[in-house]
């Protein structure tokens, strides 16, 4: 080799600066570490067609990443129940969840099945149970709430173009059990025993309003069990005061149940998700 001359098919140096790669590569390679790190969330392919963008786009799509750690939870420590999810507006978290989870136990159940053929973990089939007025949020005072919950009817979509949406996102109706009302009506008694639900493994809870989280923290009291996973997915909303809202409703539920403990799974804004167990005596 001639000193000073570089190899055939190799990149010239000049002097006055160190060699770059083209500026499209260094924006993939950028782009790919952040996703790695987690600050940029790949656009979810379970949302069906239709699914208009919301105000907060990406950090909407973050709240997944809670979902998908929730279900991973149940999967992981064993937990038999169903998926319960309150305030389902057009499908999109309820899909990702009934996709995300049916990966989740197959991987699982390939892994283990060989050697524990006859355990009640895997030989269960989770649920998935959408609740939902279906004609938008309730009344509420509107100078506490933000913009995109404002208005006559917010949020409204209606049941049958949410099965259409579940439909097209791959997912099978026979799993799906819909909940349509208001809570404060159409959460009764008789709604488990109708509907055969007796266990929660999560429960997502996306009422966004604290008068709506109310009936539903007392309807999923009795299907409760060790580990089920409640996730708030509007935990931040109210400038994160601690006595409004998901986050409120919580609190004061909690209080007024001292035998349970609730130990934080994760938080991204604006959702947290806890475990529920019961406390130990003593």
């Amino acid at each position: 080799m001639r000193e000073g001359v570089p190899p055939e098919g190799a990149m010239p140096v000049t002097s006055s600066a160190t060699v770059r790669a083209p500026g499209h590569v260094r924006r993939i390679v950028a782009h790919r570490v952040r996703r790695l790190r987690g600050a940029i969330r790949p656009r979810a392919k379970t949302e069906a067609p239709g699914l208009a963008e919301i105000p907060g786009d990406r950090p909407w799509q973050h709240k997944w990443n809670v979902l998908e750690v929730a279900l991973a939870f149940a999967v992981a420590n064993n937990i038999v129940g169903d998926y319960l999810e309150f305030g389902v507006y057009r499908g999109g978290s309820f899909i990702h969840a009934y996709r995300h989870h049916r990966q989740l136990f197959e991987r699982y159940t390939l892994a283990h099945q060989a050697r524990h053929t006859d355990d009640p973990f895997l030989r269960s089939k989770m649920r998935f149970f959408a609740f939902d007025s279906f004609e938008g949020l309730p009344a509420s005072e509107q100078s506490e709430i933000p913009l995109h919950w404002r208005g006559d009817h917010a949020m409204s979509f209606s049941e049958r173009r949410f099965l259409a949406n579940l439909e097209a996102g791959g997912v099978d109706l026979t799993d799906v059990a819909t909940v349509p009302g208001y809570y404060d009506i159409s959460l009764t008694p008789d709604v488990g025993p109708r509907l055969g639900l007796t266990r929660a493994a999560v429960v997502n809870v996306d009422c966004d309003l604290g008068i709506s989280t109310v009936p539903v923290l007392e309807f999923v009291e009795d299907f409760l069990v060790d580990g089920t996973v409640l996730i708030f997915d509007d935990w931040f909303y109210y400038r994160g005061h601690p006595g409004r809202g998901e986050r409120g409703a919580f609190e004061a539920w909690l209080a007024r149940h001292p035998e349970l403990v609730a130990s934080e799974l994760m938080r991204l804004y604006p959702t947290v998700a806890f475990i529920l167990n019961q406390r130990e005596p003593g």
